[in-house]
């Protein structure tokens, strides 16, 4: 099934407006960003649960948080696959770059894309910066622990790689939920 980093579009039926978030608590996400705040689910598919956390005000950033739970078989994953899975249309040949960077520590750039390996988080983590259009970018950072694959997203700025990193790291060690 696999995510997209823009906004993957849940049916009608499957969206919902429960409050709080399966995947993180709001103190879990508060503390990691720095800022309080609170999530509410955007939707449910299946496997998929996409959840976004803000401080209720216009002006904030919002914090965009997934999980698909069984993304991957037994040996299967890795960074490129995680691109592969979040990135429709990803080339194969870009995927195989996407391995060939884990392995050696570089990053890829592709038109409108920008991709870097992150050790020590997950069993493969992979960040992405994506041009929505020109001058708007956003920030991903896209994790597989066993089985399930998580998406962690924001808006970039200067910070927003460290917040990420730091999201991921605190949802990650928690217990699946």
């Amino acid at each position: 099934m696999g995510l997209a980093l823009l906004a993957t579009p849940l049916s009608a039926a499957a969206q919902s407006t429960t409050p709080g978030c399966p995947i993180a608590d709001d103190a879990t996400v508060s503390g990691a960003v720095g800022s309080p705040l609170t999530g509410s689910v955007n939707g449910t598919a299946g496997p998929v649960t996409v959840c976004t956390f803000t401080d209720g005000s216009a002006a904030s950033r919002a914090f965009g948080v997934s999980r698909e739970a069984g993304a991957f078989g037994p040996a299967e994953g890795g960074a490129g696959a995680l691109a592969q899975r979040y990135i429709p249309g990803l080339p194969d040949a870009a995927k195989s770059q996407i391995d060939a960077l884990s392995q050696v520590g570089l990053n890829v750039a592709l038109p409108e894309y920008q991709f870097e390996a992150v050790p020590g988080l997950g069993d493969s983590a992979l960040w992405v910066k994506v041009q929505l259009m020109p001058g708007s970018f956003k920030d991903s950072l896209l994790v597989q622990r066993g089985t399930d694959a998580f998406s962690f997203d924001v808006d970039d700025s200067p910070d927003a790689r460290a917040a990420l990193t730091a999201l991921a790291q605190a949802v990650v060690a928690q217990p699946t939920q």
